[in-house]
């Protein structure tokens, strides 16, 4: 969402660059909040997991 650059910033390094786990509760609570609380289609959220 980039609502806070800075951390968005951190974020992805991470992502890009090491190997991560991200638990099944964790992309369940991450997809509820972009779906209830940022109105993000579920469609988008899914391509964009699936990126």
């Amino acid at each position: 969402m980039n609502d806070n650059s800075k951390m968005a910033k951190i974020a992805e390094e991470i992502l890009i660059s090491k190997n991560v786990f991200i638990s099944n509760e964790i992309l369940a609570e991450v997809v509820y909040i972009l779906f209830g609380v940022y109105k993000i289609s579920k469609i988008e959220i899914s391509n964009q997991l699936l990126a």
